[in-house]
């Protein structure tokens, strides 16, 4: 063999070794793409979608991406701070409203409604009690005053009602 030969068996060879290495580190590079990086970009992709929105497609919603969302986000929390503030007022209005019924169901000074329906109902009291007394007075001088005519007009009829004893006298008068 001649050096020629040689030496272009050896580059034939050196070639090869360098295609063969280079197919290897191609593989491996793809074999790494495919099992990290692959992944890594479709994370990336799917971030950027999300991040900027899809339109609507037939039969797909659209999906708001993160501005919009925020945006949306902002207004309902200035909607939720007015209310807070309309929530606020109606919570002082309904505190000043629960005061003010509590000094009217509590007794205190005299100046509520318990106080004052308190004075009526003593009051009330009161004055069925004198009445309950007059009739009770006033039914003693009716049984006296029947009586004593009972015993001095014997003749009189007296209704059994009304009569002290039941009527009994009367009945006796009526049966002889």
């Amino acid at each position: 063999m001649t050096p020629s030969e040689w030496s272009e068996m050896v580059s034939l060879a050196l070639a090869w070794e360098w295609v063969v290495a280079l197919a290897g580190v191609a593989g491996v590079g793809v074999i790494l793409v495919r099992k990290w990086v692959w992944p890594l970009l479709r994370g990336v992709g799917y971030f950027l979608r999300d991040w900027a929105g899809e339109p609507a497609r037939p039969g797909v919603k659209a999906k708001p991406g993160v501005m919009e969302m925020l945006s949306e986000l902002s207004s309902s929390q200035q909607a939720i701070a007015g209310n807070q503030v309309e929530l606020e007022e109606q919570q002082r209005q309904l505190g000043r409203q629960i005061a003010e019924v509590r000094h009217e169901v509590t007794p205190n000074s005299g100046g509520s409604a318990h106080d004052k329906l308190s004075r009526e109902v003593r009051e009330v009291r009161d004055a069925l009690s004198q009445v309950l007394e007059a009739h009770a007075k006033q039914s003693a001088v009716d049984a006296f005053l029947l009586s004593a005519l009972a015993e001095n007009h014997p003749s009189t009829t007296i209704p059994s009602e009304l009569h002290p004893t039941g009527g009994l006298r009367a009945q006796k008068r009526n049966r002889e």
